[in-house]
C-alpha cells in the first residue's frame, strides 16, 4: 500500500514536546521526517532534554530516553551544525529538496539563523515553514518563554480544573504541547494541499496558548453569551446530573454518563432502582440537573456495594455509556487498546525493540509500519550522499571540520 504523505519531506527541527509529537504523526502517515540536529547533542541535552531521574524513576533505557524514544519513531536524523556556514548552506541546499521545515523555536531564532519563511522561500518557492510558539510571533508577550505549564494556566483550562483544597491542577498529560502539535500538523496538511493548487508555499504558525483557548471551545461562548465566567464546577453544571465518576466497593473508580433520559432509565433499572426512574426530583434531564446532589448521594451509596468490574459489565450489558478509570498500565492493556494496536512494538538497534503508543490514524488504504528513533546522526551520509551527492571524501572533511557528524 501507498502511504498517504509518501513523497512528502520535512526538515524538522523542534525539540522537546511541542513539535516532535507533530512531526511523528506525519511520519507515521508516511513523511520523510528528517531530524536536522545539532551534531554536539547528548542523551541529557537536545535528544532527552526532558528525561531525568524522578521520585526513584530512571526513565533510561541502555542509555537512550523515553521521551525521545517515544517522539521519534519513524524518522531520520542528519546531524548538522546550523551555526557554521558551511553547515547553513547545506541546510539550504536540503531546504532545495525539501517541502516543510517544521521548528519550535522562540520568535526571531529562525531569522537570527537564516532560517525564517522568508529567507527560504527565496531558495525555495514552494517551501512551507511551520512555527510552535508559546505565545505567537507577534504581540506584547511574544518573546517571553513559554513551557505546556504556563500555557496551560494562562489558558484558563487549570482553572476549572481543581484539587480538594481547592487550588488548580495541571492535567498529567501535557495538552499544551500536544494540542499545539495536533494543530501544527492539521495546519502542515492544509498548506500541501493549498500548495497542491497554487505551486505556492506558505508560512503556518500556531502557539501553545492559542490552542489552549481553541480548547477551550464552547465555554468561550458560554462566557460571551451569559458573562458568567466557568469555575470548578463547570462540568457538573452543564453537563447531566450523573455525568461523573463514581468510588467502587475495591477502592477504584467508575465513570458514568447517562446523559439522556433513555441511558438514565437504562441506569436505574441495571442498579435495581427503577423507582428513580419514576421519582419526580429525577423523572427528566433538566430536573435532575436541578436535583445532582440528592440524586448523587444516592448514586454514591450504591456504587460502593460492587466492586469496579462487576458494576462495568452490568452497566456495559444495560447500554449505559461507563468504563473504569484506569491507571496507565490498565489502559495499555485494556482488549479494546489492544485491537486498535495502539500499543506498538518495533525493533531498535540497541534496545533490541521498544513499545510505545501506536497511531490513532487509521486509515483504510495504509498499512502503518514502524521503524526505530534514529542514533544521533544515523541518516547523514546516506541524506547528504545520495540526495546532494556528497563524496564519501567530502563527508569525512565536513566532520573533520565540525559542521557534520555521523556514526563510524
Amino acid at each position: 500500500m501507498t502511504s498517504p504523505l509518501e513523497g512528502i519531506r520535512m526538515l524538522d527541527l523542534s525539540r522537546e514536546t511541542a513539535g516532535p509529537y507533530g512531526s511523528l504523526l506525519l511520519a507515521d502517515l508516511g513523511a520523510e521526517v528528517i531530524k536536522v540536529e545539532n551534531p554536539a547533542s547528548t542523551v541529557r541535552q537536545d535528544r532527552a532534554i526532558l528525561d531525568r531521574s524522578v521520585e526513584g524513576f530512571d526513565f533510561m533505557i541502555n542509555g537512550l530516553g523515553t521521551h525521545f524514544l517515544s517522539m521519534n519513531r519513524n524518522k531520520k536524523s542528519v546531524a548538522l551544525n546550523l551555526r557554521h556556514e558551511k553547515g547553513k548552506e547545506i541546510f539550504y541546499d536540503l531546504v532545495r529538496h525539501a517541502d516543510i521545515v517544521y521548528d519550535n523555536y522562540r520568535p526571531g531564532i529562525t531569522k537570527k539563523i537564516g532560517i525564517d519563511y522568508e529567507t527560504l522561500s527565496r531558495i525555495n518557492p514552494r517551501i512551507i515553514t511551520c512555527s510552535i510558539t508559546g505565545f505567537g510571533s507577534t504581540g506584547p508577550l511574544a518573546a517571553r518563554p513559554c513551557f505546556d505549564t504556563i500555557g496551560q494556566a494562562m489558558g484558563g483550562g487549570m482553572s476549572i480544573t481543581l484539587a480538594p483544597d481547592g487550588s488548580p491542577v495541571r492535567p498529567g498529560i501535557p495538552i499544551g504541547d500536544l494540542g499545539s502539535s495536533l494543530l501544527a500538523a492539521i495546519g502542515m496538511l492544509a498548506a500541501i494541499y493549498n500548495r497542491e493548487k497554487t505551486g505556492k508555499g506558505q508560512k503556518v504558525e500556531t502557539s501553545i496558548l492559542g490552542g489552549q483557548i481553541s480548547l477551550l471551545i464552547y465555554m468561550v461562548t458560554d462566557y460571551f453569551a451569559s458573562g458568567e465566567v466557568w469555575g470548578p464546577s463547570g462540568i457538573g453544571r452543564r453537563a447531566d446530573a450523573t455525568h461523573a465518576w463514581y468510588k467502587c466497593q475495591d477502592g477504584r473508580y467508575i465513570a458514568i454518563a447517562a446523559v439522556t433520559d433513555m441511558f438514565f432509565q437504562n441506569l436505574c433499572k441495571a442498579i435495581g432502582r427503577e423507582d428513580l426512574i419514576t421519582d419526580p426530583r429525577f423523572s427528566k434531564g433538566e430536573i435532575r440537573a436541578r436535583n445532582r446532589e440528592q440524586l448523587g448521594a444516592i448514586l454514591r451509596e450504591i456504587f460502593l456495594t460492587k466492586p469496579v468490574d462487576e458494576w462495568e459489565k452490568t452497566l456495559s450489558e444495560a447500554d449505559v455509556p461507563c468504563g473504569p478509570v484506569n491507571t496507565i498500565d490498565r489502559a495499555l492493556n485494556n482488549p479494546q487498546v489492544l485491537h486498535q494496536k495502539m500499543v506498538v512494538t518495533y525493533p531498535h538497534p540497541i534496545n533490541g525493540e521498544v513499545k510505545a503508543a501506536g497511531n490513532p490514524i487509521k486509515l483504510s488504504e495504509h498499512e502503518q509500519v514502524y521503524t526505530a528513533p534514529p542514533l544521533l546522526g544515523q541518516h547523514t551520509v546516506e541524506i547528504l550522499g545520495q540526495l546532494l551527492g556528497y563524496s564519501s571524501e567530502q563527508l569525512a572533511e565536513l566532520k573533520g571540520e565540525g559542521v557534520i557528524d555521523y556514526p563510524d
